[in-house]
C-alpha cells in the first residue's frame, strides 16, 4: 500500500521519488532513486539491551534520503537517512530509533553505514547511557552525543517558531493584478496607464520565523506610451505554522523607493517629453510555498502595493525634430493600488 504523505522532518531529494508500504509490523516510507525494490528490512526492529546495539541496516539499493517506519500503533519506530550506492544503500548521519511506548532508545551519527562517534541509548524506564559502539556491542563511555534537534521534528515535538537548517532565501514572482502604474495625469493621451505586470526579486536571511532582506522591483504598464517603475527597498515577513511538512505560510511587508519613468503624449500637441518621478511605495503579501525539492518551492502569492495619492508638480518641454517646446506647468498624480496575485520560485540556502 503507498503512502502518501512525506517522511515526518523533510522532503525527498532531487531525482527520487516518495514510496512506502504497510506491513504486519508497521508502516514504512522512504526516498527511491530506482524503478524497483527489494523487499524493505524494517531497522532497528531487535535490540539487545542497553548493553547491546542493533542499528540501522544496510539497504538494496535504490533507496536515497530520509527514511522514516512505525508501529503498528501509529508510534514512530525509527528515522534517519540513507546514501545509495548503487547495489546498496546504506545509513548516513544522524539516526534515532524508539520503543513502542515512544520512549527514546537509541541516538547516533553514522558514516556511510559505519556507526561514528558517540551514541545514546535509553531502557525503557528512560535511563540513559552513552559510549562507542564496537561490533554489536555499545562500549560505555561518558561522551557526549549529537544533537537531537532533527529527532525532536521527527517525534512532532518541534514547534512552528523552531528554527530550520534553512538560513536563507532568494524569490522571484510575477504578479498581475489591477491597478494604475502610479503616475498619472488629465492632459495625457493615456490619462491613467493601467498596470500590466509587476516583476520581483527578494533575498532574505532567516533568525527563526523572521524574514528579512532587500527587494527589487520592475513595473511594466500596458498604456499608449512608456510607463516602466523600477522599485527598490526592504522586504520583511514572518513564517506562520505549517499545517503541512511541504507547504511553507507567511505574511511579508514590504517598503521601497519607486522611480517611475515615462513618455508624456498631450492630445494636439506635438512631441513627447520624457519624465521621471520618485515616490515611496508599499507592499503587503500572503505567501504560500509548496516545497518541490528540499530547495526550490513553487510561490503562490496574494500581494496589495501602492503608496497614497499625492500631487507632483513639473515643468515639462514637449520636443519634436529639430527642437522643444517651451516648457509648460503640469501637475502629476503619483501613488495608487494594485491588487492581484503572483507565481513564482524560491531557493532556499542552507
Amino acid at each position: 500500500m503507498l503512502v502518501g504523505c512525506a517522511t515526518t522532518t523533510t522532503v525527498c531529494p532531487l531525482g527520487t521519488k516518495l514510496d512506502g508500504a504497510r506491513t504486519p509490523e508497521g508502516r514504512v516510507q522512504w526516498c527511491r532513486s530506482s524503478s524497483t525494490l527489494a523487499a524493505l528490512p524494517m531497522p532497528g526492529r531487535t535490540y539487545a539491551g542497553v548493553i547491546g546495539f542493533t542499528g540501522a541496516a544496510a539497504m538494496p539499493g535504490g533507496v536515497q534520503g530520509p527514511f522514516t517506519t512505525w508501529y503498528p500503533s501509529g508510534t514512530i519506530s525509527s528515522h534517519g537517512h540513507y546514501l545509495d550506492f548503487g547495489a546498496r544503500s546504506v545509513p548516513d548521519g544522524l539516526w534515532g530509533f524508539w520503543y513502542p511506548s515512544g520512549q527514546r532508545r537509541t541516538l547516533g551519527l553514522y558514516l556511510r553505514g559505519v556507526p561514528m562517534g558517540c551514541f545514546a541509548v535509553w531502557d525503557e524506564a528512560g535511563t540513559r547511557s552513552t559510549g562507542y559502539v564496537e561490533g554489536e556491542q555499545l562500549r560505555i563511555d561518558g561522551c557526549t552525543p549529537p544533537s537531537d534537534d532533527e529527532l525532536l521534528a521527527a517525534e512532532g515535538r518541534a514547534g512552528a517558531d523552531q528554527s530550520g537548517p534553512v538560513h536563507g532565501d532568494i524569490s522571484a514572482h510575477g504578479f498581475v493584478g489591477s491597478g494604475g502604474i502610479g503616475a498619472r495625469n488629465s492632459g495625457q493621451i493615456e490619462r491613467d496607464p493601467d498596470l500590466s505586470a509587476v516583476f520581483n526579486l527578494t533575498a532574505r536571511a532567516r533568525f527563526g520565523r523572521i524574514r528579512v532582506g532587500p527587494t527589487f522591483g520592475v513595473r511594466v504598464s500596458d498604456g499608449i506610451g512608456s510607463y516602466l517603475g523600477l522599485t527598490m527597498g526592504a522586504a520583511i515577513a514572518i513564517g506562520l505554522p505549517r499545517f503541512h511538512h511541504r507547504l511553507d505560510a507567511e505574511l511579508g511587508l514590504e517598503v521601497s523607493a519607486q522611480r517611475t519613468s515615462l513618455t508624456a503624449m498631450r492630445p494636439n500637441q506635438p512631441g513627447t517629453a520624457e519624465l521621471a518621478f520618485w515616490s515611496p511605495i508599499g507592499a503587503a503579501q500572503l505567501a504560500l510555498a509548496f516545497q518541490l525539492t528540499p530547495n526550490l518551492a513553487a510561490l503562490l502569492v496574494a500581494r496589495v502595493d501602492g503608496a497614497p495619492h499625492h500631487s507632483v508638480e513639473s515643468d515639462v518641454s514637449y520636443c519634436i525634430v529639430g527642437g522643444c517646446l517651451p516648457p509648460t506647468r503640469e501637475t502629476w498624480d503619483l501613488g495608487g493600488f494594485a491588487l492581484g496575485a503572483a507565481l513564482g520560485l524560491r531557493l532556499e540556502i542552507e
